[in-house]
């Protein structure tokens, strides 16, 4: 297997980001433009981003099988030791990697990554189990479906997405940034690159064992999480009940903002990673 490599710029040490569902790594380019004076920048991006993947399977599958293709990935295009970087269902599948690949990363950063409280993981387990046939199907993978994917121009696209609340904290170039790396022209228009069908098989693939992952980290592996102060995806108690698991861990907030914090303050974002990574020796 061939797997795709992104390259974002910038030299240094490799940081690989794994974005959140539904959102390409292109959407993040006011982060590496931070991070790119001291890290090369790169995605292997996940599979519903491949070209020519097709439609998604007809039956949940697992985040393990990202974090098994950011690990693979990388082996394959030779990099080792790199810093791997994750926000939402990113950061799961970058805890999965260096959880089971001990000695292979340099550092682990999660970005309000989905680790949710246990009242919601046994829902899940619960839903997951039957292949989400049940009176209560995974509530984003629902919306998902329903989500408009074709838009006669870039600017339609942005104008329907600036009013939405979703969008409400970011920037007009970071909303640009998602339409620009969101979108891929077809022969009327343009259509997103990750499919309605792709985003909610992703939602209903949740791994909802990553909690037993966080004890198999090693404690010499530099550790950093950072949540959004207002989330309602990694809430405080979470960071707690991390921070028990993994004590030498670094667990922090970033004020005023939500689970979409990397785009909302991408530059705050950049710097906080900049400033913990030269803590830990590892900006050069």
């Amino acid at each position: 297997m061939s797997y795709p490599l992104i390259e974002h710029g910038g030299s240094g040490p490799t940081l690989h980001w794994a974005g959140a569902t539904g959102f390409p790594s292109e959407t993040n380019r006011a982060v590496f433009a931070v991070l790119a004076p001291r890290h090369r920048c790169v995605t292997i991006p996940p599979r519903p981003l491949w070209p020519e993947t097709g439609p998604p399977p007809s039956e949940p599958g697992s985040w393990e099988e990202y974090a098994d293709d950011i690990d693979d990935g990388l082996r394959e295009h030779g990099i080792d030791g790199a810093i791997l970087v994750g926000h939402s269902y990113g950061g799961v599948a970058s805890l999965i990697a260096a959880a089971r690949h001990p000695g292979r990363y340099r550092a682990l950063i999660m970005l309000d990554p989905t680790l949710l409280s246990a009242v919601v993981l046994d829902q899940f387990r619960a839903s997951k189990a039957t292949g989400w046939r049940t009176p209560k199907p995974h509530p984003l993978a629902g919306r998902a479906r329903e989500r408009r994917s074709e838009f006669a121009s870039r600017d339609e696209a942005f104008d329907a997405w600036r009013g939405r609340k979703l969008f409400a904290d970011w920037s007009d170039q970071s909303l640009r940034d998602y339409v620009d790396g969101g979108l891929a022209p077809t022969g009327s228009g343009f259509s997103l690159r990750w499919s309605p069908a792709w985003e909610a098989h992703s939602y209903e693939s949740i791994y909802t064992e990553a909690w037993d992952e966080i004890p198999k980290l090693s404690p010499d592996l530099p550790v950093l999480l950072l949540r959004g102060g207002d989330s309602d995806t990694f809430v405080a108690a979470s960071g707690a009940r991390f921070k028990e698991l993994a004590p030498w861990a670094t667990v922090e907030a970033v004020p005023g903002f939500g689970h979409l914090f990397p785009m909302a303050a991408p530059e705050e974002t950049a710097r906080r990673v900049l400033a913990w990574l030269a803590e830990q020796g590892i900006d050069r």
